[in-house]
């Protein structure tokens, strides 16, 4: 009886002994096409792709079936507040660059103000003091709007991408801040590409994984290890040329 219990013991044991420091860390991601996004239930997209070819590449038991889908402002606040949690595909900014634990980059991004395609640019963001503009909350665009001085009480604030284009579509915001590819591959989506386009550029950068800043060490390292060796393949390229042409 005894060597039963030990083997059994052995049993539970080893495949703790055997994990990877990548299996301890939490991921998380939101609907943000064509980076991140659900199609048909299955989950694809840039950095979708890009962190299931990490995950192979590392000495991990993770899958995308592991990476949770939410509200950007879950994962985000979830990140910033719980150690061994990663966020993906985060815009790295001057604001957030001490709060997170960085790797990448995963891929370019811009961000700006869509608006109707009848309205002039926008030069000076007082003109959006008076208008209603669409935000998901805690999303770059919003917190680039509100750091250049845009009032909170001018922004449609949303947990989504789906609900901004329902105000949209139904008229009830004029603006919109968010990342731009997403924007046009959203919007062509849902048949109202022409009626919209960029009227001001907040912010050029890239997007990165970010992670918790007392995240386990070795699983950052282990990760940024296996993304470099994907980079390295080509693999990445390979990727953003799939969905960006």
């Amino acid at each position: 009886m005894r060597r039963i219990a030990l083997a059994l013991v052995a049993v539970l044991v080893a495949p703790m002994a055997q994990a990877g420091p990548i299996d301890k860390l939490s991921f998380y991601t939101e609907q943000y096409p064509p980076y991140n996004m659900k199609i048909d239930g299955e989950k694809t997209g840039i950095s979708i792709d890009l962190t299931r070819a990490i995950f192979e590449e590392a000495d991990t038991g993770k899958t995308i079936a592991d990476v949770t889908m939410a509200p950007w402002s879950r994962g985000y606040n979830k990140t910033l507040n719980q150690a061994n949690t990663v966020v993906f595909a985060t815009t790295r900014t001057e604001n957030r660059e001490d709060k997170f634990t960085w790797v990448g980059p995963i891929a370019s991004t811009k961000i700006g103000v869509i608006g109707p395609a009848d309205k002039p640019a926008i030069d000076d963001l007082a003109q959006l003091h008076d208008a209603r503009t669409a935000t998901i909350r805690d999303d770059v665009a919003e917190q680039l709007l509100m750091q250049k001085g845009v009032p909170k009480s001018a922004l449609h604030r949303v947990s989504n991408l789906d609900s901004i284009l329902k105000l949209l579509a139904a008229g009830r915001a004029t603006y919109w801040a968010y990342e731009v590819n997403v924007s046009k591959y959203a919007l062509k989506n849902e048949g109202m590409a022409d009626r919209f386009d960029v009227k001001h550029v907040l912010k050029s950068g890239e997007l990165y994984y970010a992670f918790n800043p007392d995240t386990d060490p070795a699983a950052i390292e282990a990760f940024r290890k296996a993304f470099e060796a994907v980079k390295d393949s080509g693999k990445l390229d390979e990727i953003l040329a799939k969905y960006l042409g």
